[in-house]
């Protein structure tokens, strides 16, 4: 029973990261398309908004990698599932327990690989090449979280995947 109560707060606080990350990501999503608006409208009067071009290439880092947890638990990540659809359901949770397994590896050996960009960026202090000279630690922090977040949701995601494998094992045997 505590560890139910546990798992459903777990859940919960997960849930409400991935939302304020999504929340996050609108934030810049809105003020991306307000500088680009502002300079389309600007170049009609002869004028522009500096760096515009450069801001909206670092507001879509965050814009990209924030939603990602959420958008798996919502269950809207690209599945190529027309071949599993043929299987027979214990058939289908293995491949899917497989699937979640790999996929968990592979966003590990991804987020590990971000990491290091942005230790190697922060440590060395790097800034863009441009006029702008915006630090590059900034927009890869951002890949950073999204998918740390990313990874533990795919741990619950691959756990619940193994339960239901467990529970249809024992249905079976019974």
């Amino acid at each position: 029973m505590v560890m139910k109560k546990l798992t459903a707060l777990g859940d919960k606080i997960l849930a409400i990261g991935e939302n304020v990350l999504v929340y996050f990501s609108l934030v810049c999503l809105g003020v991306m398309a307000s500088m680009v608006n502002a300079d389309l409208v600007g170049r009609q009067f002869g004028f522009s908004v500096p760096y515009t071009i450069e801001i909206s290439g670092y507001l879509l880092v965050p814009i990209t990698y924030l939603p990602v947890a959420l958008c798996l638990r919502q269950g809207l990540h690209v599945k190529v599932d027309f071949i599993t659809r043929l299987l027979p359901s214990g058939a289908r949770l293995i491949v899917l327990v497989a699937t979640d397994l790999l996929t968990s590896l592979v966003s590990i050996v991804v987020l590990l690989g971000c990491w290091n960009l942005f230790l190697t960026s922060y440590s060395r202090g790097l800034v863009s090449n441009t006029m702008l000279r915006a630090p590059l630690s900034l927009p890869q922090s951002t890949i950073v979280i999204g998918l740390l977040v990313f990874v533990v949701e795919m741990f619950v995601t691959t756990w619940r995947s193994i339960i239901a494998l467990q529970r249809k094992d024992s249905k079976e045997q019974k």
